[in-house]
């Protein structure tokens, strides 16, 4: 290569058209080994420190490199990171972000304000595995197709529906059918509703700790929760430990439930011991 452009250089030499075109092949090959080299450079760079992608000027929005370097081939794992400092037009790709996405739903994060708006690239996100409904546009959040389709995704994106459609029973219900913890989010009014709390409690006992204590079920559902755990009784509302079957049915679980008894109960403990034994439950009259 040094020899051929060296008789090129030369004053008596008379180039001809292949000898531009063997040139231009020399330079072409010399721009590429330049770019694999900035490209190798930069890859090394941003794997060790992500914000280095700010610095990597074209390469921003080269989107072979991109890919190559926020996904590792080896391990199988991806860094959306980078993505942050990614060219505009990356980030309003829509075909490029539905394939970033599909490895890695948090891609959606880093995504442009108008693919956060757009319904059709949200609905088709929720297909991916963790999709997150908390990156999307405020108004997507309202919109029952795209919070159904999130929730049933991932029943933790319930937490990031719009207020509006918290008020919704039938998308509460479908929630904490998933999750029983998600009536923690429903609104006020459907946490007094007997069907939304009993089919929370019956799927997480635990949820019973949002639910209004004022509710007509509120008591049947402590009995359900005691059975299963009965440590805890404390966390239920003050009248269940003054409650003989609450508190016996809590003793057969847990045995120190005994000590979370209402002073009134502490004292016939000895009483309602036999009933625990037992497993058969005891009447107010049973114990004085």
């Amino acid at each position: 290569m040094h020899d051929y452009t060296n008789t090129l250089l030369r004053t008596d030499y008379i180039t001809t058209e292949e000898d531009f075109l063997n040139l231009r092949k020399v330079c072409l090959s010399h721009e590429e080994a330049l770019l694999n080299s900035k490209k190798k450079f930069y890859k090394i760079k941003i794997r060790s420190d992500y914000s280095y992608m700010r610095f990597a000027g074209e390469l921003r929005a080269d989107k072979d490199f991109i890919f190559d370097v926020i996904y590792d081939y080896y391990w199988g794992s991806i860094n959306l990171r980078p993505l942050e400092f990614v060219s505009e037009e990356i980030k309003s790709d829509k075909e490029f972000m539905l394939k970033l996405m599909e490895h890695g739903s948090y891609a959606l994060l880093y995504a442009s304000d108008k693919l956060k708006a757009d319904k059709e690239i949200i609905l088709a996100a929720t297909d991916f595995a963790h999709f997150r409904l908390e990156f999307a546009n405020d108004a997507l959040k309202d919109d029952e197709d795209i919070a159904l389709a999130a929730i049933k995704n991932c029943s933790f994106n319930y937490e990031h529906v719009s207020n509006r459609l918290k008020k919704d029973k039938k998308l509460a219900l479908t929630a904490v059918r998933l999750d029983g913890r998600n009536l923690e989010h429903v609104s006020q009014e459907l946490k007094k509703n007997n069907e939304v709390v009993s089919c929370a409690v019956k799927n997480d006992v635990y949820a019973i700790e949002f639910a209004n204590h004022d509710i007509d079920i509120y008591r049947d559902m402590a009995l359900l929760v005691v059975q299963r755990d009965g440590c805890y009784l404390p966390e239920l509302k003050p009248s269940m430990r003054d409650d003989a079957e609450i508190v016996c049915v809590a003793m057969r679980s847990c045995e120190k439930a005994k000590f979370y008894a209402s002073a009134r109960l502490q004292n016939t403990i000895n009483l309602m011991q036999p009933f625990v034994s037992e497993k058969r439950c005891m009447c107010p009259s049973e114990i004085g």
